[in-house]
């Protein structure tokens, strides 16, 4: 009986040792059969389309002036991010406002506007007096 024990536990971690030779051997094969598809079939970097529409808009006439107010006020950001920023504050507000605090939909749009308006010139008078008194 002893010895049957023995045996077994023998046994069991020979298996387990030939497995881990069979797994790691498999991954080598894997690590392999990927560099041979890469260079049959060379990877393409993708972009999603939110940022080929900020590229094509930062490169723009439209988007020039914002960068130069952007870049005159020390914010390190895009026009496009900038824009990026200001339309997930539109979302943001609408949904606390309408829905959160229950309120109709044209006075919570007018809110939203006034908020994002106020906050876009708010944001280049403090950041042009703070250059000035530095």
């Amino acid at each position: 009986m002893d010895l049957s024990i023995g045996i077994l536990y023998g046994a069991a971690v020979l298996a387990l040792l030939f497995g881990c030779y069979l797994f790691l051997d498999y991954r080598r094969k894997k690590q392999e059969w990927k560099k041979k598809l890469k260079t049959w079939y060379p990877e393409e970097k993708r972009k999603s389309a939110i940022s080929v529409w900020g590229d094509r808009f930062d490169e723009s006439e439209m988007s020039q002036g914002l960068a130069r107010k952007l870049k005159s006020a020390n914010v390190n950001l895009l026009a496009s991010e900038y824009i990026g920023m200001h339309a997930l504050g539109i979302l943001m507000f609408y949904v606390v406002f309408n829905m959160i605090f229950s309120m109709a939909a044209l006075p919570s749009i007018i809110l939203t506007a006034g908020i994002l308006v106020g906050s876009h010139f708010l944001l280049f008078y403090i950041r042009k007096t703070s250059m000035k008194s530095d």
